[in-house]
């Protein structure tokens, strides 16, 4: 609809983005910060009422439940001004570091150079995918650092989650230039 495409256009703009966590982002100018929310390959979007916006990225592997496993990386692909990619970029979240179940936590996933045609795919095998080229700044180096906030449950990421289904939601991913 037009009003979700209006909503989308103002989270990718950088709207909102003042609501960043401090201990993360505090001191960056918002000129630096690119915020947007990815889709998911599985679920879509769906409405949150813990996600930053509201919505967020559902994963739950119903496609390839084989697929939903740690550690949960991070791919970087440019399509100008030649097509790469580059499977990993950074640690990611694996089990040493992931956040407590069923809460949003941003995690650094990597340092890139932004292209005018690029996005981000996070976890194994692209569970969600975000163009990012719109943190692009002509005449700049376009170095970045990648975070996602992202939130798990379910016994892949915690093994006593028992009763609770397998599930990775993104409502973020955050882009700032150094």
């Amino acid at each position: 609809s037009v009003k979700d495409a209006v909503f989308m256009k103002k989270i990718m703009g950088g709207s909102g983005a003042s609501g960043l966590p401090e201990d993360v982002f505090g001191g960056i100018s918002s000129e630096k910060i690119f915020v947007t929310i990815p889709i998911s390959y599985d679920g879509g979007r769906k409405p949150d009422p813990k996600a930053a916006y509201g919505i967020a990225a559902l994963f739950e592997g119903v496609r390839r439940p084989e697929v939903m496993k740690m550690p949960f990386v991070v791919g970087f692909k440019t399509a100008l001004p030649t097509v790469t990619h580059r499977e990993r970029i950074g640690r990611g979240v694996d089990a040493e570091n992931i956040g407590p179940r069923g809460e949003y936590r941003f995690y650094e996933m990597g340092d890139i150079a932004v292209t005018q045609d690029c996005c981000i795919r996070l976890g194994n095998t692209y569970w969600f995918q975000a163009n990012i080229s719109g943190a692009y700044v002509e005449g700049s180096f376009n170095r970045a650092k990648v975070y996602a906030s992202l939130k798990f449950q379910g016994p892949t990421f915690y093994p006593d989650d028992t009763a609770s289904k397998n599930q990775v939601w993104c409502d973020r991913v955050v882009v700032v230039q150094e």
